[in-house]
């Protein structure tokens, strides 16, 4: 995957945590996303990512009862509106 398209890839991962406010997504259901986005992604190739965007403070993990699940932080919302999105 060159930049382009990890940029790509990071902005599709945070619009669609975006989309679901603080309930957030677990990986399976990120990864579902993306495939639908277009993204040929293995869970861990996905993993990797969240990862890079969680270090960057994008997105958080956060584990309810229901298991891991990531949601946007504000950062995140931000870089998505400096981005006209």
């Amino acid at each position: 995957m060159n930049a382009a398209e990890k940029i790509r890839l990071h902005v599709a991962i945070a619009q669609a945590l975006r989309s679901q406010g603080d309930s957030g997504l677990n990986e399976d259901q990120l990864l579902l996303a993306q495939r639908i986005a277009g993204f040929d992604l293995s869970l861990p190739a996905l993993q990797v990512e969240l990862r890079a965007l969680a270090d960057q403070n994008v997105i958080a993990a956060f584990t309810p009862l229901s298991g891991k699940r990531y949601r946007l932080t504000a950062i995140g919302e931000s870089k998505l509106a400096e981005a006209g999105l």
